[in-house]
């Protein structure tokens, strides 16, 4: 780290690089560079160096915020996420890739950045529409922390267009990228109806059911996020609602309903099909015709958890159905 501060270009560049394989895979030694107060010269070297010190650079702090609260909150202290901005629009492709990994770290875990993140999003969406394969996976990611809970960073991703960016993610995007554009689309409409529009507009719906319809297919992950968002699209939505049921969508969902499915893809699924019946008569006709038995079984059986047994009670009463006979 000293030689951060005082050397000469190309030795800061060279400290870069070695603090940054140091510091990858050994948590000693992120705290030893967090403690060594390494992220402002780190910063300063993503200011004035050349590509590759910035490369360097900007891998470094991505590695130091793994697992260490203290260097994410210096990286703000210090004033580093206009830098990783600057380096997310104008730096080499796999600068791009890894500012979008060091603002995805950034935010993961610290609800108090996401004001700082909002800035990003133009450049993260540029990134999903134009970068590398890997850095769409990494931009999709920071786009799927910076949503949580963030109705304003929820509207500035829809400013942007960045909601049909995320769904040509989904159409044709590795299996990392695809999963993290799923999760990035399931929490940017959490109770946001603008985004649940221009999802539809989009196309999501068709693209999140084709990928549901065939989930031997699918990475575990990526199916969970799937129906999550299928289930956030619907929640208040009739028009989403009418949507799914034009695209067959509750058919696919109704088959994840059985006991041995992970439990939280059970939990989604469960979740979607209810959220989707609320005001679409074609969908409660789906789960009267092929569903009924299965979602009888989920809130009969008490080695669930209980909030896929609430979701799949709220099933039951809103197809207005009495129970199967038993066989």
């Amino acid at each position: 780290v000293g030689l951060m501060q005082t050397g000469a270009p190309r030795v800061k560049e060279a400290a870069a690089a070695a603090i940054a394989n140091a510091i990858g895979d050994n948590t000693d030694n992120r705290n030893a560079f967090q403690e060594a107060g390494g992220v402002e010269p780190m910063l300063g070297l993503l200011k004035t160096g050349d590509p590759q010190a910035q490369e360097n650079a900007t891998t470094a702090l991505w590695n130091a915020m793994v697992d260490n609260d203290k260097s994410r909150a210096d990286l703000l202290k210090h004033h580093g996420m206009p830098l990783l901005i600057q380096q997310l629009m104008a730096g080499t492709a796999i600068g791009q890739e890894l500012a979008a990994g060091a603002i995805w770290k950034s935010c993961a875990n610290d609800a108090s950045t996401k004001s700082d993140v909002r800035q990003a999003i133009p450049g993260l969406v540029n990134l999903l529409r134009s970068g590398t394969p890997a850095a769409k996976e990494q931009a999709a990611g920071a786009l799927r922390s910076a949503c949580v809970n963030s109705g304003p960073n929820k509207l500035e991703l829809n400013r942007v267009n960045g909601i049909s960016a995320l769904v040509d993610v989904m159409r044709a995007g590795t299996a990392r990228a695809r999963e993290q554009a799923g999760a990035a689309l399931a929490n940017a409409c959490a109770n946001s109806s603008e985004n649940q529009k221009a999802a539809r507009h989009a196309d999501a719906i068709q693209v999140l059911v084709d990928m549901v319809q065939q989930p031997a297919g699918l990475a575990a992950d990526m199916l969970e996020c799937a129906v999550a968002a299928l289930r956030n699209l619907c929640v208040n939505c009739p028009d989403n609602q009418a949507e799914l049921a034009r695209c067959g969508g509750v058919q696919p969902l109704l088959m994840l309903l059985r006991a041995e499915t992970r439990p939280q893809l059970l939990e989604y699924a469960a979740g979607a099909v209810w959220k989707a019946c609320t005001h679409c008569e074609a969908n409660r006709a789906a789960v009267r015709a092929h569903g009924v038995r299965a979602v009888q079984n989920l809130v009969d059986d008490p080695g669930l958890s209980p909030e896929i047994r609430r979701c799949a009670t709220g099933i039951i009463k809103i197809v207005d159905v009495a129970p199967p006979a038993a066989l």
